[in-house]
């Protein structure tokens, strides 16, 4: 890739966006909110303990990200970032 034809004011990032898996813990989220929903607190705190414990056994995995969403100030940086990717073989 040829540097001198990349300007760098238009290589600027506008957003970064991180995803995360953690589609398990969502499912146990909503299950405690249908309890809340439901009134039945007593099952609620059960599905609390069973969230937490799943929180403490995948830490690891709920925080290290998956992947990442980003958002450019200019169609330059996308079209270069593509092509770079495409070298790697990562897109």
């Amino acid at each position: 890739m040829r540097q001198d034809l990349i300007d760098n004011e238009k290589l600027k990032v506008a957003m970064i966006e991180f995803d995360f898996k953690r589609s398990d813990l969502l499912k146990l989220l909503i299950k405690r909110g249908e309890k809340i929903h439901n009134l039945r607190y007593q099952e609620k705190r059960q599905v609390e303990a069973v969230i937490n414990s799943f929180i403490i056994r995948n830490r690891q995995k709920l925080t290290c990200p998956v992947g990442c969403f980003i958002t450019f100030e200019y169609s330059d940086a996308l079209n270069l970032a593509i092509k770079g990717s495409k070298e790697k073989g990562r897109y």
